[in-house]
């Protein structure tokens, strides 16, 4: 029986679609520098140098995460890199900055096809619903891009890496969120576009698995996921099939 259904969030649930990382840094480095600027109160470095030290600490931040099995919140580390530069920004104007930067990302955020078709289905299941999510960049941020797509109020409880400590594929961060949802792994399904962290990840962890095929489901031999499919709209034929629901 399954009770719970979890969910990857990048090119799962919302659809960024192929990336090109390095202009849209460029143009977001960009984009934050000009609102410093406007701000008239602010004391800024040439442009240059700002963008080379807001980038490298993105960069880092970003390929750590790639290279450990941990993620840390970028927000912190362009804060510091802001006070090596003797700029301190409040909460209000530290979120609007962040924004900024993530401008060229927030363009592309659009629901996954079918998301707001299949996540109402779903809920009117009684099935538990949460995202599990790798992800260096600050939740509220991807608060706001579910809020923006309408489908924030699908999922009152998500679970970010870089807030937790811990990351897919390790078994502690689906453990944590089937803990949460007061469920056995085994009545929880995962759905995620990729092979190691979604597949594996949550097999490993007991959950049953379904591979949504994306633009980065790059196949991983040994590691067969229990379902796959390519648009969401084909899980509730799945879940009535495990549930024997009609």
């Amino acid at each position: 029986m399954i009770k719970a259904v979890t969910f990857d969030l990048g090119d799962t649930l919302i659809d960024y679609g192929p990336m090109d990382y390095m202009p849209m840094m460029h143009y977001g480095v960009r984009c934050a520098y000009e609102y410093l600027e406007a701000l008239g109160d602010v004391a800024l470095p040439p442009a240059g140098r700002f963008s080379r030290r807001i980038c490298r600490a993105v960069r880092h931040t970003w390929y750590r995460g790639k290279l450990l099995l941990e993620d840390r919140n970028v927000e912190t580390a362009m804060a510091r890199a802001l006070a090596r530069m003797g700029i301190t920004l409040d909460d209000q104007r530290g979120r609007e900055f962040v924004r900024r930067f993530f401008a060229a990302l927030a363009r592309l955020n659009r629901p996954a096809s079918g998301a707001a078709e299949v996540l109402p289905q779903l809920a009117a299941r009684g099935l538990l619903l949460v995202i599990i999510s790798n992800t260096v960049l600050p939740p509220w941020l991807l608060d706001e891009s579910l809020e923006e797509v309408g489908l924030l109020g699908f999922f009152p409880q998500r679970f970010y890496s870089c807030d937790l400590g811990c990351k897919k594929p390790g078994r502690r961060i689906f453990a944590k969120a089937v803990q949460a949802l007061g469920v056995q792994p085994g009545e929880a399904m995962h759905v995620g576009d990729r092979y190691l962290t979604d597949v594996w990840g949550a097999h490993r962890a007991g959950l049953r698995t379904c591979l949504k095929i994306g633009h980065r489901s790059y196949p991983l031999p040994p590691v067969r996921p229990d379902f796959r499919i390519r648009r969401l709209t084909e899980l509730p034929a799945i879940i009535d099939r495990l549930t024997g629901g009609a």
